[in-house]
């Protein structure tokens, strides 16, 4: 699943690569990967060490007026979402235990569902809840899963089925094929009940799909089997998947660099797939004295991509704003306010790898 920030960041990465072609021509410009570590979506005050986990999500005991096959799925899906949020509990609570900021993980029982005002906050009624559970158990923040949704859409048409006859040859015969399509839905919150702020607010979306194939509806149905299983790890990944919204991540970005133009460029092009930066570095450097302004905006702006992927941040800057000096673009200018995000995101890394004691 990608996040908001990692769709943007492909966006500007593309829209750099896009600006160096339209500036050179085909061909001209390589991409090389460089690999980052992103903030943590989730930034957590140090002053939280002791959290609880808590199900906030009431069922929904309303009886709505079904028969046959959908009754059937219905009853299915009621169980599905009792063991899908137990799974999705124990998933965030396993993964919460194994961060070493938190001196205690607390599995809870909520009182009541919280209600939520005009804003979407908790009302003051919930806020109180929140508050005398974090009382009780001495804790700073509480986790909860705010709710749990499995909703399955059927699809039944005629088909083909293969059978035995009474000769044991295998012949076609009508049947019916038959399609569960399973939505989960799950959101998550963190609350802090003496700030009164949600502090983070996510929510996962998967699709379990099931098919087969019988003589009647009925036995597709008994032919797909139980999808429990598929469920209860699809749940427990996206519980274990919200607590590493607290941790820093893994990443990868790509960066367009000049690889033509005279022959220093050509030949850095075959330093750069090696990974020699430094044989890269010098002959590019000599192109710092070309005549054209134009190969000498190029050497910078390679300098730049080349300290980047060498995590010299600051030092990518430099040689950044030099290719926006020598020749200023779009293209430039956005590079210059990635390097300068970069920058400020690291200090955010360092900050919360501090806290896990890395």
């Amino acid at each position: 699943m990608l996040c908001k920030d990692m769709i943007q960041q492909l966006k500007s990465s593309l829209i750099i690569g896009i600006g160096l072609l339209s500036l050179l021509g085909c061909n001209t410009a390589k991409q090389i990967a460089i690999a980052v570590v992103e903030p943590a979506p989730v930034s957590l005050d140090r002053t939280i060490k002791r959290i609880g986990v808590v199900n906030m999500h009431l069922t929904d005991n309303t009886q709505k007026s079904k028969t046959g096959m959908d009754l059937l799925i219905s009853r299915d899906d009621d169980f599905l979402k009792e063991k899908g949020t137990d799974a999705a509990i124990e998933g965030l609570f396993k993964n919460l235990n194994q961060d070493p900021r938190f001196d205690a993980v607390v599995l809870l029982q909520a009182e009541s569902a919280i209600v939520r005002d005009q804003e979407g906050r908790p009302d003051e009624t919930s806020w109180k809840m929140i508050q005398a559970l974090c009382e009780r158990h001495n804790l700073d923040a509480i986790f909860a899963l705010a709710y749990y949704h499995a909703d399955t859409e059927i699809t039944l048409k005629k088909s083909k089925i293969h059978q035995r006859d009474l000769m044991r040859l295998e012949v076609d015969k009508k049947g019916h094929e038959l399609t569960l399509e399973t939505l989960i839905e799950n959101g998550w919150r963190i609350y802090d009940p003496f700030q009164k702020e949600v502090l983070d607010e996510f929510t996962f979306k998967e699709q379990l799909t099931a098919r087969a194939r019988g003589s009647s509806p009925l036995r597709a149905y008994h032919a797909i089997g139980s999808r429990q299983d598929s469920l209860v790890l699809k749940s427990r990944i996206t519980g274990e998947a919200y607590g590493s919204r607290l941790r820093p991540y893994k990443s990868t970005i790509y960066r367009s660099y000049h690889a033509a133009g005279t022959d220093n460029f050509i030949s850095a092009k075959e330093r750069v797939e090696e990974k020699d930066w430094e044989g890269a570095v010098s002959l590019w450097k000599k192109e710092l004295s070309n005549d054209k302004v134009k190969f000498r905006a190029m050497a910078c702006h390679n300098l730049a991509v080349v300290h980047e992927a060498m995590e010299n941040l600051e030092e990518a800057l430099v040689w950044a704003l030099k290719s926006d000096e020598y020749l200023s673009s779009k293209t430039s200018r956005l590079y210059i306010d990635e390097l300068e995000d970069r920058i400020s995101q690291n200090h955010l890394v360092n900050e919360q790898l501090s806290q896990l004691g890395r």
